[in-house]
């Protein structure tokens, strides 16, 4: 297993951040465990996620270190792997403690870790953290216009989880046209990486995913919007979509 030292000349290609994103750290140890603590959750798997926990802050004391250190590491498990033999299990399994880090503003993460760590689950931390980020009002804003629940739901989480990791907006309220170009050029770089064989395979099965087979179901799904309804986000005159705003490119990892 990977050491969690990385080199001088790695730390030196780190992306200087912006003014207004500080750079990512951990948070008091205290703070995790007395989350964890308070969580309704199976005993045993409070110690393990505690324990998940410890593991990583012993191999990645300095946080911007591990942003730097090669994806399929960050990611932990590559595709085709058993959940219970990743090939690096201290960045998979303290995914939990990762996204605390994001949802409680103490790091804001990249598309590529995004991405390429498929299953990301906010609503849960979230919740705990007495975090709503209003994707079940985005789902019956999209139901009211056609669009199939079920396929709406899993492509809004799908798409709010990433952005609000990416760019620590409080909710899907504030998700921005800008935000949401962003998450869409991301998607499109990441299906062109050399490494993508080791978390989709090809890149025909990046392009079907599940949340964009479902998303591309609810388009053709959806009935077309009523005349009066004011999109909450225009969207240009090149999206092919039968229903318009914010609703629709949100939830839309399956334009390429």
């Amino acid at each position: 297993m990977r050491a969690g030292s990385v080199s001088a000349a790695a730390l030196r290609a780190m992306p200087v951040p912006c003014t207004d994103e500080p750079a990512p750290q951990h948070c008091p140890r205290l703070e995790y465990i007395v989350s964890v603590a308070q969580q309704a959750i199976n005993p045993q798997y409070r110690l393990r996620k505690i324990r998940f926990h410890r593991n990583f802050l012993e191999q990645w004391p300095h946080l911007p270190t591990w942003f730097v250190a090669p994806l399929a590491e960050r990611v932990g498990r590559i595709r085709g792997e058993d959940s219970r033999q990743p090939s690096f299990p201290t960045s998979y399994l303290a995914r939990s403690y990762l996204v605390f880090l994001g949802l409680r503003g103490y790091a804001r993460f990249d598309y590529p870790w995004l991405l390429g760590a498929e299953q990301l689950i906010l609503h849960r931390p979230g919740a705990h953290l007495g975090r709503d980020l209003g994707v079940d009002a985005l789902v019956d804003e999209a139901a009211s216009l056609g669009f199939n629940r079920a396929s709406a739901h899993q492509a809004m989480y799908w798409s709010v989880n990433r952005i609000v990791l990416h760019t620590g907006v409080a909710e899907a309220a504030q998700i921005t046209q800008a935000h949401i170009e962003e998450a869409l050029e991301a998607i499109r770089r990441f299906g062109e990486r050399p490494d993508l064989h080791q978390f989709y395979g090809t890149p025909d099965d990046y392009r079907q995913g599940a949340a964009k087979r479902d998303l591309r179901a609810a388009d053709e799904n959806a009935t077309p919007h009523a005349g009066g309804h004011r999109p909450l986000v225009e969207c240009p005159s090149s999206d092919r979509s039968s229903v318009h705003g914010r609703q629709a490119r949100v939830g839309r990892p399956s334009i390429w």
